[in-house]
């Protein structure tokens, strides 16, 4: 009887586990974060971005990469704050 119990108190100790994320999901967690450093470093590179060639570079980078998030991520709704910051953009 008291294996039954000590069994018992074992399993409730144990934490659960987490699932299992693809490694996928993990790496496009992360791209938020790199994108902007690797703009930005690859500009200071390239003379500081002083010449306007490494602009249109970076930019035609920056849209194809929006691109791909348009046509291939979940689709977004928009909220107030971001209906009101694309307007004063705009």
């Amino acid at each position: 009887m008291s294996d039954v119990r000590a069994s018992a108190g074992a399993a409730a100790a144990r934490p659960a586990k987490r699932p299992v994320r693809p490694l996928g999901s993990l790496l496009l967690d992360g791209v938020p974060l790199v994108v902007p450093g690797l703009v930005v470093g690859l500009l200071a590179v390239a003379n500081g971005g002083f010449f306007p060639r490494s602009w249109a570079w970076s930019a035609a980078a920056l849209a194809a990469l929006a691109a791909f998030a348009l046509f291939a991520g979940e689709r977004a709704r928009l909220g107030r704050l971001e209906v009101a910051a694309l307007v004063a953009v705009a």
